[in-house]
């Protein structure tokens, strides 16, 4: 009788067992199948999208003809801000050996100044592709626009944290609400 019911206790614990395990990874497969942000969009893991396509897509509500404009303009804006931030970060590489090797003060002034002015342009770039963003979106869209970077802008002034060139990429929509 005693072995009867351990047998039964054994089964039902590795029935359990098993059912959990199972749950386990089912439930993970679902999730890497149907991924969903916190806003409830599905994004798939594996998928390419863009995060700017998702953006103008579900945030801006851009047409085909819009997507196509923006999709152009964000890959020439990456690849301008690319090149000015590899510039940037040898400039700083450069300014550091210099200060390191204890040059003369009109070597470090100059190599700050020309940091300032990269900055400047970098900042340039940026402006200029928001401008282009700008002229692809309708009225409405501007509204939904400016308000996102009024309040990305607020955002960065209060937490006073800008963040370093090299961490400087698109983000997803999310940073944007």
């Amino acid at each position: 009788m005693k072995n009867k019911l351990l047998y039964i206790i054994i089964f039902i614990l590795l029935g359990f067992n098993i059912f959990f395990i199972g749950f386990t990874i089912l439930k993970s497969k679902m999730i890497k199948a149907n991924f969903l942000n916190k806003k409830g969009y599905r994004i798939e893991k594996k998928s390419k999208i863009d995060p700017a396509e998702i953006f103008y897509k579900k945030v801006l509500h851009f047409s085909k003809e819009q997507l196509n404009k923006g999709m152009k303009e964000i890959k020439v804006y990456r690849k301008s801000l690319e090149k000015k931030e590899k510039e940037i970060d040898k400039l700083k590489w450069k300014l550091y050996n210099i200060l390191k090797s204890q040059e003369d003060d009109s070597i470090i002034n100059y190599s700050k100044n020309k940091l300032g002015d990269l900055a400047i342009e970098l900042q340039e770039i940026k402006f200029n592709h928001y401008k282009k963003i700008i002229e692809i979106c309708n009225e409405d869209q501007k509204k939904i626009l400016d308000s996102i970077i009024s309040r990305r802008m607020q955002k960065g002034l209060n937490n006073k944290k800008l963040g370093s060139p090299n961490k400087r990429r698109l983000r997803n929509y999310h940073d944007f609400q």
